[in-house]
């Protein structure tokens, strides 16, 4: 066992050993460690808040999409801020960095107009991020619905 080097406290070993290998391999490290906090080994857990996630962030990326076409700085912040959270609650860091990277450039703009090309930019890298992750999570090998996770 590993210690912390600034508390000189033991670190419990990565939890993915844990987890079938199929499904630990292709899941970022931090969501299989959240995942397994909140739910232990039950991949029908997973299974069901991955597609959860899934779902709810497409339909929030639609929701940002159609209020950096309309320009709405506040709508844009928000649509941001519920993709950012999500992300940053299932483990996924980088979504919930490029989600906030979004929402930033939305509040920093003084007259209540997003900024249409740093956004697009901005945009363009998010939805990268949650394709690249959804692309991921449908190819994890998840147990039946029947079958003991």
């Amino acid at each position: 066992m590993q210690t912390h080097p600034a508390t000189a406290t033991a670190i419990a070993p990565a939890p993915r050993a844990a987890v079938h290998p199929a499904i630990a391999d292709t899941l970022p490290a931090q969501i299989v460690i959240v995942l397994t906090e909140l739910f232990g080994t039950d991949l029908r857990q997973w299974h069901f808040l991955i597609d959860l996630f899934c779902d709810t962030v497409m339909q929030d990326l639609a929701d940002l999409e159609a209020a950096i076409a309309r320009g709405a700085a506040a709508d844009v912040a928000t649509a941001a801020h519920r993709i950012a959270g999500s992300a940053r609650m299932l483990g996924h860091g980088a979504i919930g960095d490029a989600a906030h990277a979004v929402e930033r450039i939305a509040l920093s703009d003084d007259n209540g107009r997003a900024h249409p090309a740093d956004l697009q930019h901005a945009f363009v890298g998010l939805r990268m991020q949650i394709d690249t992750f959804r692309r991921h999570a449908c190819r994890c090998a998840w147990p039946d619905a029947g079958a003991p996770g």
